[in-house]
């Protein structure tokens, strides 16, 4: 809807930018401004902006016993729940499947 960028606050009126931009708004949907941490970045399971390649069960399709938690996915950019695969349910899917590591 608005390409702006950088909100500076949310008002009960709408939303102001910090270009100063204002948009009236009843209903505010944000959705933050995903990135890959750095660590992942240039990994061959990693995508182009660095998540880890996925397939619906969280592994990788290359490396099957390498498996994403959470955001570190690329299955679901932005992060939203699909019907096969809520993105609230994919760290747990991978705690419980394979052996974590912490970065």
């Amino acid at each position: 809807m608005n390409p702006t960028r950088d909100i500076k606050q949310i008002t009960s009126d709408g939303i102001e930018f910090e270009n100063g931009v204002c948009v009236e708004a009843e209903l505010k949907i944000v959705f933050p401004d995903w990135a890959a941490h750095p660590f992942l970045q240039g990994l061959p399971i990693s995508d182009d902006r660095g998540f880890i390649v996925t397939d619906p069960k969280m592994r990788n399709p290359k490396n099957p016993n390498d498996l994403a938690a959470g955001d570190a996915s690329a299955l679901v950019v932005p992060k939203v729940e699909l019907d096969h695969a809520p993105a609230s349910r994919s760290g747990c899917w991978a705690n419980r499947h394979g052996c974590l590591t912490t970065i």
